[in-house]
């Protein structure tokens, strides 16, 4: 089993997967499809704000995993409720570090800027949260 990033999670942790990429800055953007592809995503698609994730999966996208940065957008917060309810492994992104909520939905939140072996570590902490029994 090959490693990418020296981050010590299997190249094949998102295998077949649909990836959801929620980010305003297109080089994140880029790294963030990059991970996921280097994970085995069999997509990985990106858009710069949550009306537009919003707008694709209403359009038929089924994703498995996100990557949303948390921004100021007002429609973040209606995006992750919805992936969150339909059992989508969550990484959340964002600037600034916001305070722990208890009733937040089960998500890894990464703080930026991040090296690429925090997003991977990351990632694979979010898959684990979703499995069954986890």
């Amino acid at each position: 089993m090959k490693h990418i990033c020296s981050a010590h999670v299997p190249s094949d942790l998102l295998a077949g997967k649909v990836v959801l990429v929620v980010e305003p800055q297109v080089l994140i953007a880029l790294l963030e499809c990059s991970v996921a592809r280097e994970l085995g995503a069999k997509q990985a698609l990106a858009c710069a704000t949550a009306r537009d994730g919003l707008a694709l999966i209403e359009n038929g996208m089924k994703p498995d995993v996100a990557i949303v940065d948390l921004g100021a957008e007002a429609a973040t917060a209606g995006l992750i409720a919805r992936l969150d309810a339909a059992g989508v492994v969550l990484v959340i992104t964002s600037a600034a570090d916001p305070p722990e909520q208890a009733d937040a939905p089960a998500f890894v939140r990464i703080t930026k800027p991040y090296l690429e072996t925090e997003l991977v570590k990351a990632i694979a902490a979010a898959v684990a949260r979703r499995r069954p029994g986890a």
